[in-house]
């Protein structure tokens, strides 16, 4: 249940972001695939990586070799 309501509020999140870039993109006269997303994950449990994998994520940036190989 609580990964499941996890998943909801990451999917909510990035469905929002995703339209702030569509938005953005249509201010600048650029298309959103001209745009890629990576999700930077410092600070954010592997748990959190997978369900953003899930969602469609592909890019993921990290600071800490040791924590990007855990993830």
């Amino acid at each position: 249940a609580d990964r499941e309501a996890r998943r909801a509020e990451l999917g909510s999140r990035l469905a929002a972001l995703r339209v702030r870039i569509a938005d953005a993109c249509a201010a600048a006269g650029r298309s959103p695939d001209e745009v890629a997303l990576l999700a930077v994950t410092k600070t954010v449990p592997a748990s959190d990586v997978t369900l953003l994998m899930e969602l469609g994520l592909t890019a993921f940036g990290e600071n800490r070799v040791q924590e990007a190989a855990a993830k």
